[in-house]
Order: structure tokens, then C-alpha cells, then sequence
């Protein structure tokens, strides 16, 4: 099991790279917890935690006119993504750099989201 699961993380880590829409970015945010939570990632920890890192601060905001029954809220992503920047003891040193980087920012709307 440990080797089947380390290249399914692998694979997800691969598959999610680059994707945008943010309804599928709710679904991979919550997949990611459930790998932190079942599989082994440990190999993997720093690929997995800049697959996801890299929308922090998530600055998405619903077009107008959405349909209601497939928009995505912004705070959905935002919650689901703080909880998987703190998901995971071993994201702690690079969650703090990534922290101390944005508060460092000289926009005031990158602190805003954080």
C-alpha cells in the first residue's frame, strides 16, 4: 500500500499543477486534505505543499450574474486552503516563510486576504 499510495500522490501532486477554474480548485483543495489525512505524503510534503501554496492569498472573487448552483464562494476556497496550509506538521516551516513573505508585501490587499 505504501508504494501505490505514494504515486497516487505523486499523480495528484502532477494532475492539479496549473489549474485554475475554481470550481475545480474546491474539489482539489478538498482532496488534498483527505490525502493529508490517509495517505502517505511524506516523500512528497514540499511538492504538495507548493502545489497548493502557490493561491495563497486566494484573490478570486465571483464573476456577477454566476448562476448560484455552480458559483464558488471565495471564502470556500480560502477556508479550505488555510486548512490545508495547516494541515500538516511538516507544512509548518514553509507555511510560516510563506506567511512572514506576504505580510511583507507592500500591498495592502495581499495583508487583507492573508
Amino acid at each position: 500500500m505504501l508504494q501505490e499510495g505514494d504515486s497516487f500522490v505523486l499523480g495528484y501532486i502532477q494532475l492539479m499543477e496549473g489549474e485554475k477554474d475554481p470550481r475545480n480548485l474546491r474539489l482539489a483543495f478538498s482532496i488534498v486534505k483527505e490525502l493529508l489525512a490517509s495517505f502517505p505524503y511524506e516523500a512528497h510534503a514540499q511538492d504538495l505543499f507548493e502545489i497548493t501554496s502557490c493561491y495563497f492569498p486566494i484573490s478570486f472573487n465571483s464573476p456577477p450574474g454566476a448562476d448560484p448552483r455552480n458559483a464558488v464562494a471565495p471564502e470556500e476556497l480560502r477556508d479550505a486552503l488555510r486548512e490545508i496550509l495547516a494541515g500538516s506538521v511538516l507544512f509548518a516551516p514553509w507555511t510560516m516563510a510563506l506567511l512572514f513573505e506576504k505580510l511583507g508585501a507592500s500591498s495592502a490587499d495581499v495583508k487583507v486576504r492573508i
